[in-house]
């Protein structure tokens, strides 16, 4: 059978039509494929047959397709069809009035609607005005009233307000973002310089040598059974125990269970805030506690450790100053400087030639260059925590100072009084830690930094 002798019966056929010619093709295709699939193998009439079916499904369903294409179109024709007849040529309905007035017949005619402020100087009463010159009280003073009052009743509409929560502002709805902005905090900086220690005490304690006396010498033979002849000299040691205890940081906030339950993230926020607010509180006890009450001896109020005026040098050469008198009198070697955002900007904005016309490039480089600042070879750490006016040369390895932890901060929940019968709880943030030096000239406070 031909293309032409199948498709010249089926063209003429509806979309239901189309779909029985081919359910029953393919219905006679499945009878042929169960009987060779029993024998095992298909015989020549069997294929013949089922290859001639499928030209035939094949030839029904490019006719079946274009049918269904085509009655999609007509349907979505016929929709915005009727949505443009009846916009453009179904006439609208006119607009009838009681008793037109001398002014509405003119604006009919014309075809444009008028402005408040041209209905007003076309209106008769404006025009009688005009005519007399001014209102009395027996006219037009009357019949003006009475025209403002019909012009308001026809032309003012009832406007929809977006700012009016009663108009179209109900369906405004507020762009909520995600998060809070938060009150920024300064940057913890000094902490990362101090070895951490773990301890299981309450208090640290450590033996300290006061005084070596070295008397070594060579000594020559002895002369003689008395006296002093041949005595080789005696050297002198001295120590001291010294302690420091564990001190207590904490604080806490009160929370209702309500906000607890209906905003989750409420108890990451307060356990983030409250953890930094220890390790804030620490990094500033660490670096000038004055070591009274509850309170750490910090990095610059221990005592005996190393001073530097500035007087007439500069913040670059005190620092170096600072380093040399830690080599020499502590014999150590410092490997940082923590100073002021302030004093910083002093040392990073120093040029070649200061005081002169021509200033010349900045002596730790031009703008754009890259990389941690540091300063005669060491790095150069900024703490809003240090005191302005002030830099700190110091070796912070664990030769000088150390860190201990007797407990790392946590925050725990409890109740205070009769807040379980209120409903609320408090989360409480706690650390425990000391702090010390060992060695107190290996670190050299400078002063009066400009």
């Amino acid at each position: 059978m031909s293309i032409t002798q199948v498709q010249r019966p089926i063209e003429g056929l509806d979309i239901k039509q189309l779909r029985q010619e081919a359910a029953e093709r393919f219905g006679k295709q499945e009878a042929i494929y169960a009987e060779a699939r029993a024998a095992g193998h298909f015989s020549p009439e069997q294929e013949t047959e089922y290859k001639r079916l499928g030209e035939e499904i094949d030839q029904v369903e490019a006719v079946l397709a274009r049918k269904e294409s085509f009655s999609e179109f007509s349907a979505r024709h016929q929709d915005i069809a009727d949505t443009r007849r009846a916009k453009y040529i179904t006439p609208a309905e006119e607009m009838r009035h009681a008793e037109p007035r001398e002014d509405r017949v003119l604006e009919q005619r014309s075809g444009r609607r008028r402005t408040p402020g041209q209905q007003f100087i076309d209106g008769a009463e404006y025009k009688q005005h005009q005519q007399w010159g001014s209102f009395n009280q027996e006219g037009p003073v009357r019949e003006f009233g009475v025209a403002m009052k019909e012009m308001n009743l026809l032309e003012v509409r009832t406007l929809l307000q977006g700012g009016a929560t009663a108009s179209g502002g109900g369906f405004v709805t507020p762009d909520y973002r995600p998060g809070f902005v938060d009150i920024r905090q300064r940057m913890l900086t000094v902490l990362d310089l101090i070895t951490r220690i773990p301890t299981g005490s309450d208090t640290i304690s450590y033996v300290i040598e006061d005084t070596y006396t070295n008397a070594a010498a060579f000594t020559a033979e002895a002369t003689a059974t008395t006296g002093t002849s041949g005595t080789k000299p005696e050297s002198a040691l001295a120590y001291h125990r010294a302690t420091a205890t564990v001190k207590t940081l904490a604080h806490w906030i009160p929370v209702t269970n309500r906000m607890l339950a209906d905003a989750p993230q409420i108890r990451g926020v307060i356990d983030s805030r409250l953890m930094l607010g220890l390790d804030l509180a620490l990094e500033t006890q660490v670096i000038s506690g004055n070591g009274s009450g509850e309170n750490l001896t910090g990095i610059n109020t221990t005592a005996n450790i190393l001073t530097q005026a500035m007087g007439s040098d500069t913040n670059i050469d005190a620092i170096f100053k600072a380093m040399v008198k830690i080599m020499v009198s502590g014999l150590l070697y410092p490997n940082a400087v923590v100073l002021h955002p302030l004093q910083y900007q002093n040392i990073r904005l120093t040029r070649e030639s200061q005081a002169t016309a021509t200033q010349g490039g900045y002596l730790l480089g031009p703008p754009g260059m890259i990389g941690a600042p540091s300063l005669w070879g060491n790095p150069m750490v900024l703490s809003l925590g240090q005191t302005a006016g002030s830099m700190t040369v110091a070796d912070y390895s664990s030769q000088t100072m150390n860190l201990f932890d007797r407990e790392e901060g946590s925050v725990r929940v409890g109740f205070i009084s009769d807040q379980f019968v209120r409903n609320m709880q408090t989360l409480l943030a706690e650390l425990r830690a000391a702090f010390l030096i060992w060695r107190p000239t290996g670190v050299c406070l400078i002063t009066g930094a400009s």
